[in-house]
């Protein structure tokens, strides 16, 4: 069994101690939360696939007008695919969020 605690722990310590920008901490966390869960329920080549489609819809949305497009949000979300995948091998996956 996998506990995250994406918001109290790792984007927190990101945050804190790497001086990470807290948008590429959102978008790591989300892939994470997009990959893992995907990948769990089908395989690891579709929650991989499917958190970086995600991330790279929303780069798109931002080259139109709804944000500022970022290449480092896309490596941010690279990064998320990868370890929700390595996360996701366990099989079972439990999300706690604290806010």
């Amino acid at each position: 069994m996998i506990v995250l605690r994406p918001c109290s722990v790792l984007m927190m310590v990101l945050l804190v101690f790497v001086s990470v920008p807290f948008d590429k901490i959102q978008h790591l966390g989300i892939s994470v939360l997009i990959s893992s869960s995907i990948s769990a329920l089908s395989n690891e080549t579709v929650g991989f696939s499917a958190a970086l489609i995600a991330g790279i819809s929303k780069e798109i949305l931002d080259c139109f007008g709804f944000g500022t497009p970022d290449f480092e949000d896309i490596l941010a979300n690279l990064l998320g695919s990868t370890i929700g995948v390595a996360l996701s091998r366990d099989g079972e996956i439990i999300f706690i969020w604290e806010f």
